[in-house]
């Protein structure tokens, strides 16, 4: 991640149409949308399209996302099964 990664704007568009610019480093919080911005390649060319959350829940989930941006890196199920595998000797 390049230094200005934290405080790069990205817009994600909700169902209805409605454009949000919001930190690069928020929206990490949201594995996701981390992958969504990742595949495309540019995000900040071109909107992210989330099609299937209206802008009043969008702009409710990006605040918890603003609000938990600064926390422990989330880490996705593969890495939570191997580390839960780790700590406590127990096999899936």
């Amino acid at each position: 991640m390049s230094p200005d990664a934290t405080t790069q704007k990205i817009i994600l568009t909700s169902s209805d149409g409605v454009g949000v610019p919001t930190k690069r480093e928020a929206i990490e919080r949201s594995l996701l949308i981390k992958d969504m911005a990742d595949d495309l390649g540019d995000p900040d060319q071109e909107p992210i399209p989330i099609k299937t959350v209206t802008e009043p829940i969008f702009r409710k989930v990006l605040d918890w996302c603003e609000h938990h941006r600064k926390d422990y890196p989330a880490f996705n199920e593969d890495e939570d099964a191997d580390n839960r595998k780790k700590t406590t000797g127990m096999e899936k």
